[in-house]
């Protein structure tokens, strides 16, 4: 009996002897496995600096950056609002100077084209008291033209709106005015933009043109024409609006 007890005893002291030095080995390899650790997450809080100071100094070069392009754009807005105000000006003083123009057609290109001249032949073809005063008078500014082409016509500018508008006024009622062999018409002088747009009617004015008693204008900024068949100033108003597209009919 004292033998298998001493042997039991025996076997237990093995046991809690290998036990232990499990333990050992186990605290040995928590030990190792932490220092692994430690060393890789030391490594990856370093790599995570970095790239955290990176990020820094690549925010603080877009934030300046953009503070810069934000100055160019403020400039940029401010010069494109100078040039919006310098266009706005220009087009008001085209407006106001091809207002004040009107050209001349049918004087030959023999004929010298000065102010005194232009000026005294439109105080006779439209039997003015007075030659209108103008600013200047020229040729429009085009190669010569070939032989049996008609003559360049002559861009004259007014002085004073009145004269102006009193011209193309007699103008208008005279059509072709006979002079010293010559036989001129006198027209405004309208912008390329504006001549085109006139021109898309070109085919309905010379439809009504050949209606007795038919009086048109185009209105609308140059979009429709205006018929009225009893006259402008007739009581009884019939108007019918024609676009360019349209024909007003026999």
């Amino acid at each position: 009996f004292l033998t298998i007890d001493s042997q039991v005893k025996r076997h237990h002291l093995d046991w809690c002897e290998e036990f232990i030095a499990n333990m050992d080995l186990v605290d040995a390899l928590k030990t190792e496995v932490r220092a692994v650790l430690e060393s890789e997450l030391a490594s990856i809080k370093s790599d995570i600096r970095a790239v955290q100071s990176e990020l820094k100094e690549y925010r603080e070069t877009v934030t300046t950056e953009l503070s810069g392009l934000s100055v160019k754009v403020n400039n940029v807005e401010e010069s494109l609002s100078t040039c919006t105000d310098d266009i706005t000006h220009l087009q008001k003083e085209v407006g106001r100077l091809t207002t004040l123009t009107e050209i001349i057609i049918g004087v030959p290109e023999a004929q010298i084209c000065s102010t005194t001249f232009v000026s005294s032949l439109l105080q006779q073809a439209f039997e003015l008291k007075e030659a209108p005063l103008l600013d200047r008078a020229h040729r429009s500014f085009l190669p010569g033209p070939r032989q049996g082409n008609p003559p360049h016509v002559i861009v004259a500018r007014f002085h004073y709106y009145q004269d102006c508008e009193n011209i193309l006024r007699l103008a208008k009622e005279k059509h072709r005015i006979k002079i010293n062999d010559m036989s001129i018409s006198v027209f405004p002088d309208f912008t390329a933009k504006v001549a085109e747009a006139r021109a898309a009617f070109n085919d309905i004015r010379r439809q009504l043109r050949g209606m007795e008693g038919v009086k048109f204008g185009i209105l609308a900024k140059l979009r429709f024409v205006r018929l009225n068949i009893k006259g402008w100033h007739h009581p009884i108003k019939r108007c019918r609006i024609f676009s360019p597209s349209e024909s007003p009919g026999p």
